[in-house]
């Protein structure tokens, strides 16, 4: 099956609804680009993604600087997980890489397990949490791996979660 990209103007409970998972990347933005490059490890197609959103209705989505769906409306207000963006910052590196991959992911475990706080999300830690409440989503593909542990490309690019299209122009 060939999936493509097709531009049209968002119509609520038409082309998109409450429950759906938005993937968003802006080649503008210096923070957009830099999570980009720092999950280029887990880009398996041409689509980089550098954040991640959950609608919860029409014009309402909640987002990891949280703004409203079940599991998600219980962390409208908490804050921003600062330590674990420079956990995955530093997994992002070379040498975050290698040594992760030399010991089988334990260091980002681990690192992320520590530094994570139950008040606090990343955008793809909130979505993955709230795929990991749904029963036909729990534990299947990238949600296998602690929340926290979860960069947007990584959830983007699982082919469990998510059918795998590449970009065509």
């Amino acid at each position: 099956m060939s999936l493509t990209i097709e531009s049209f103007k968002p119509e609520y409970g038409k082309n998109y609804k409450k429950g759906y998972i938005g993937f968003t990347y802006y080649n503008t933005l210096i923070v957009s680009m830099g999570i980009a490059y720092l999950t280029r490890w887990a880009r398996m197609s041409d689509i980089k993604v550098s954040h991640t959103l959950l609608v919860t209705g029409e014009n309402e989505c909640v987002e990891a600087h949280l703004q409203n769906s079940n599991a998600a409306a219980k962390q409208v207000g908490t804050k921003y997980e600062i330590d674990l963006i420079a956990t995955h910052a530093i997994q992002g590196t070379f040498l975050g890489k290698l040594i992760n991959n030399i010991f089988d992911g334990k260091p980002d475990r681990l690192v992320s397990k520590l530094l994570n706080r139950d008040d606090r999300w990343i955008c793809s830690e909130l979505v993955a949490h709230c795929l990991n409440e749904q029963p036909e989503y729990h534990n299947k593909g990238i949600l296998t791996h602690p929340d926290e542990t979860i960069d947007p490309q990584e959830l983007f690019e699982d082919p469990v979660i998510f059918e795998p299209w590449k970009y065509k122009a």
